[in-house]
């Protein structure tokens, strides 16, 4: 699974009524792969703050004077005055490039997998019959899914 689908799996899992799944197994491995996920959504969520330090740490003066500026603009009824802040707001060069250093590195942060136990698809299946549980939801869950033919972890 990819630390990017972490987020959307997490909340479909809470969605899940836990008492009404009357399979044992099943219930203990989606507690244990939700915890599981939980560890490692907040160690993404870690290493994404890590980044923004990095990249963007050095640059908080320029982007609280971007922020002010960009009210400005969008507050400006002048077309002149508008322009004129828009010039300053291109200055901001050093920013941009930083940003730009700091989404790719995000971007790559989550493309990279993270290995959790999987959930039986055709046990979970059956028991989330008995739940109001939407399509969007299971698809949020699909990376978790192990076949029946499959005998270890689905690798991402």
């Amino acid at each position: 699974m990819k630390k990017s689908e972490m987020k959307a799996a997490l909340d479909a899992l809470k969605r899940i009524k836990m008492p009404a799944i009357a399979d044992k197994p099943l219930r203990n491995g989606i507690i244990n792969t939700h915890l599981a996920l939980l560890r490692e959504q907040r160690r993404f969520e870690k290493e994404l703050a890590d980044l923004e330090t990095a990249h963007l740490g050095a640059f908080k003066d320029e982007r609280e004077a971007l922020a002010k500026l960009q009210r400005e603009m969008s507050a400006e009824k002048d077309a002149a005055k508008r322009e004129a802040i828009a010039e300053k707001i291109n200055g901001f060069t050093a920013l941009y490039d930083a940003w730009e250093g700091y989404q790719k590195a995000v971007e790559e942060l989550a493309k990279q997998t993270v290995e959790v136990a999987g959930i039986p698809q055709d046990a979970f299946v059956a028991e989330i019959q008995k739940q109001d549980f939407d399509l969007a939801q299971i698809e949020a869950l699909y990376p978790l899914f192990i076949e029946a033919n499959e005998t270890k972890t689905k690798k991402k």
